[in-house]
């Protein structure tokens, strides 16, 4: 049988406990560096969007031209990790952090980030804001999906978490995914009056309907429907969201949620990590929910800072990687032996 945290009673024994629930990071002298830190840097941004993209067109370009099946499994592979670096980048999109000018943050961030995901900002927006406004907490719509899918109930025993992500892998998890995705997705309310989420507006329904029309001409002008079908979408519903659980699992769950630097995790994770489960620094997650207003790039040097504070070395689980089995490894948190 899985080991499985009641996270309601956690929640209510940290209400109960003022003394931990009193944990909290003294912010005091901060200001000035802060204004440093949330400074956007346009520039930065689109240079590491335009190498996801430029990494894509190599990895399916050379698949194409190959036309060997090793080729493509690679070329879907290395995709994936770009896929889910996009996601990272419309999360960063989300707090109008990509770009300086906020009309163009959400414009750039649908185009070549949100919906070639299936998503759309604004959508994307709704729930995330609610996530830190109220994370961990009913109110937070992560934690009520976490609660209702016992997918997402860890620790697990090592076969029943083999088990999770071969689902992934397989499409078994699919329609639960589709289930939470779906309200990301710009379809949902498309035209309706309903107020959350709120219907897109005029503007993004031009930039999504000129977005298809695009994909969907060029794709039937190339014949590239199965290339389409095996080097993105295929991808996306399979590697990318198993790369997304394993992150979601190292940021919010097994952990005390007893005050604010215990509500997430940090990791720091080896390049190989930042290159698949944690790309952009979304492994800073502990300084993200203390700082969501800095931008991703400036996350390291935020940690430096953090760190410095007696109270955040002390309390803020802070693990060395998201594959280690031994102290400081995050799968020696989430996976218990058979």
């Amino acid at each position: 049988m899985d080991r499985v945290p009641d996270i309601t009673l956690i929640a209510e024994t940290a209400e109960r406990d003022s003394s931990i629930a009193g944990v909290v990071l003294a912010r005091r002298g901060m200001t000035a560096r802060m204004r440093e830190l949330t400074h956007v840097r346009d520039g930065r941004f689109l240079a590491d969007l335009a190498l996801q993209w430029l990494v894509i067109a190599l990895a399916f370009g050379l698949a194409v031209h190959s036309g060997h099946w090793a080729a493509y499994a690679a070329a879907m592979v290395v995709i994936a990790t770009r896929q889910h670096a996009l996601g990272i980048l419309m999360h960063d999109g989300t707090h109008y952090r990509l770009l300086s000018n906020r009309a163009f943050n959400d414009a750039v961030c649908d185009l070549l980030c949100a919906f070639p995901l299936g998503m759309a900002t604004s959508r994307y927006r709704h729930d995330h804001m609610l996530h830190h406004r109220f994370l961990n907490t009913d109110g937070d719509p992560y934690w009520v999906d976490f609660k209702l899918d016992d997918n997402w109930h860890w620790p697990k025993r090592r076969g029943a978490a083999l088990w999770v992500f071969f689902k992934d892998l397989t499409l078994l998890n699919l329609p639960r995914w589709l289930a939470v995705v779906h309200r990301w997705s710009p379809w949902v309310n498309h035209f309706g009056k309903q107020s959350a989420p709120p219907p897109l507006t005029r503007t993004e329904r031009v930039r999504l309907y000129a977005f298809y029309a695009v994909v969907l001409g060029v794709t039937a002008a190339t014949g590239a429907w199965l290339d389409m079908l095996l080097l993105w979408l295929l991808p996306s519903l399979t590697l990318t969201l198993a790369l997304v659980r394993l992150r979601t699992i190292g940021e919010h769950l097994a952990i005390p949620n007893r005050h604010e630097l215990d509500a997430s995790r940090h990791t720091d994770g080896t390049l190989l990590e930042h290159l698949t489960v944690a790309p952009f620094n979304i492994n800073f997650h502990v300084d993200h929910h203390l700082f969501p207003a800095v931008p991703y790039y400036n996350l390291p040097a935020l940690h430096r800072l953090l760190l410095e504070d007696p109270s955040y070395r002390q309390h803020a689980i802070l693990n060395r990687s998201y594959f280690g089995r031994g102290k400081g490894g995050l799968l020696g948190e989430i996976v218990s032996p058979p």
